[in-house]
């Protein structure tokens, strides 16, 4: 029963130290907050290397599947056509294995945000969003890392 007990022990430790060498990735420097009807909101942070296009998104205040869960959603940018300088990016993400785009902006003519929920109950699934300075300003890059990676 000893060697039981120190055996889980040790391997206790060493898979909190095996989590603690692992290097965090890189974040940005700010939070961005978005709200939406229905008390939607959604936070992005730009996680990793600009050049590889990927965010954090977090969903919360909603009675939704997603509400209190952070995904890292792949980000597609493009311009809405050749003859412009605005530009458009999807955010998606995976859930139950299917990608969904939950996320999008719009430059130009009706530019900003809209989120799409997968749909639930009487929820709808589009929701046009508004900036929220206050909640950007209250959300720390790295607080909303360490979220992320805790629900992994």
């Amino acid at each position: 029963m000893k060697f039981f007990f120190l055996y889980s022990l040790f391997s206790v430790i060493t898979v909190c130290t095996m989590a603690q060498n692992k290097p965090r990735p890189e974040v940005g420097k700010v939070c961005k907050a978005y709200t939406g009807a229905e008390g939607l909101k959604i936070t992005t942070c730009r996680v990793g290397p600009e050049e590889k296009n990927e965010a954090l998104l977090g969903f919360s205040d909603v009675d939704h599947p997603w509400s209190g869960k952070i995904f890292k959603a792949k980000m597609k940018k493009f311009k809405n056509n050749s003859n412009s300088n605005n530009f458009n990016i999807d955010y998606s993400i995976e859930w139950k294995g299917k990608e969904y785009v939950v996320l999008t902006y719009r430059d130009g003519y009706g530019s900003g945000f809209t989120a799409y929920l997968m749909p639930f109950g009487s929820l709808q699934a589009e929701h046009k969003l508004a900036y929220n300075e206050y909640a950007s300003q209250s959300c720390s890059p790295e607080r909303f890392l360490t979220e992320y990676l805790e629900q992994q």
